[in-house]
């Protein structure tokens, strides 16, 4: 069967993500293998979602210049069938149409092709990515990004005499007074690495700019916190001090900090994450998949580390900051009752929760189950 030659570069539909030309099924981000004819035969079908396809039109189109029988066309349906799974309460993938030949049942989109540096799973995060957005209004997911953003910075902020001097007592009645970056509205999201055009300024002088009214759109990196043999999610649970959803269950992590992160956001992540729970050195970066995504309410764009796992031992040590009210610890077997409690939540937390069950839940045991449920099924009670 010859590639698709209409600039498609793939076909989504639920969590599935089709790619014809890298012969490729992929079920959130990861390989579903099956048999050369079966894919080709899902090609076709998916390609004209909603129209019948007779039989002889498949025999025509996957088994070209081959003497194949009729009996050909179930044998691989049924693989096919048993690949893509049943969705409880849902209609069938294929429709067999009596007499006729199949019809693929399933809503699909259709991706164009993409810029050379662009990823395949990040196309697949965006429909998902897609679906938590519509539940959160206050955060906005991006996706995935499998480079780790660069900072390009411009200098530093230009502000008013009144205003420095305002920063300047403001910060008098700090702890520390770091530099932090301030982004553009939106970085370039076409090409990966993502890169953040940012301008420095002072925390105090971010602090003021807020109290004024002016909220810029500022740059931090996260950590979504587990521990593998605990069996635990691992959340920082915000200040009552803090504007924005107090006391609320949040991932750790914070502003970048021009002093100390050389403009690496994983060594922000680690850096936040090490102070707020008290385990300075003990909580190291692997390769957790990296979640990009927006606090609409503060204008925060936040690159979070999804799954970063801890060891029992250093789980036992950890001890809540001056920043924080408490460490929040969540049974895997009790995230779901959890996720449903309304008004406990940083909205792009429980976002940045729900992208990494889409994702698989990454860190865990494989084949882990969260109340009997696997990551998929998890996510899907919500979104």
């Amino acid at each position: 069967m010859d590639d698709d030659p209409s600039g498609v570069e793939g076909y989504s539909f639920d969590e599935f993500f089709l790619i014809p030309q890298e012969r490729r099924l992929l079920k959130l981000g990861e390989p579903i293998p099956l048999h050369p004819k079966c894919f080709d035969l899902c090609t076709v079908l998916v390609a004209r979602a909603g129209n019948v396809i007779s039989k002889r039109e498949l025999l025509e189109t996957v088994w070209p210049n081959c003497n194949v029988q009729e009996q050909n066309i179930p044998q691989q349906i049924s693989a096919l069938r048993k690949a893509l799974g049943q969705i409880q309460n849902s209609a069938p993938f294929i429709e067999t149409v009596s007499k006729t030949g199949y019809r693929f049942c399933r809503e699909v989109k259709e991706h164009r092709k993409l810029e050379a540096n662009s990823s395949i799973r990040r196309a697949v995060a965006s429909e998902w990515a897609e679906r938590i957005n519509s539940k959160f209004p206050d955060a906005k997911v991006y996706g995935l990004v499998h480079e780790l953003p660069k900072i390009v910075f411009l200098g530093e902020l230009e502000v008013s005499k009144e205003i420095n001097r305002a920063s300047v007592a403001i910060a008098k009645e700090l702890r520390s007074n770091s530099t932090v970056a301030l982004v553009d509205d939106e970085p370039n999201l076409i090409s990966e690495p993502v890169i953040f055009q940012a301008k420095t300024v002072k925390y105090s002088t971010l602090c003021e700019l807020r109290h004024l009214g002016t909220y810029p759109f500022t740059l931090t990196a996260n950590v979504l916190l587990i521990c593998k043999e605990k069996r635990m999610l691992i959340l920082d649970v915000r200040s009552q001090k803090i504007h924005h959803f107090p006391g609320g269950y949040h991932v750790f992590g914070g502003y970048y900090q021009d002093e100390s992160d050389s403009g690496d956001l994983r060594a922000t992540a680690f850096r936040e994450v090490s102070e707020e729970t008290k385990s300075m050195g003990l909580i190291k970066p692997n390769s957790e998949p990296m979640l990009l995504l927006l606090e609409k309410t503060n204008k925060t764009f936040q690159v979070t580390f999804l799954g970063a796992n801890i060891s029992a031992d250093v789980y036992e040590r950890l001890e809540k900051s001056w920043e924080s009210d408490e460490i929040r610890k969540i049974s895997f077997d009790k995230l779901k009752m959890n996720l449903e409690i309304e008004n406990v939540w940083v909205p792009s937390c429980k976002a940045a929760i729900l992208a990494w069950l889409a994702c698989g839940a990454p860190g865990t045991e494989e084949n882990e189950k969260f109340g009997g449920l696997t990551p998929v099924e998890l996510v899907s009670c919500f979104i």
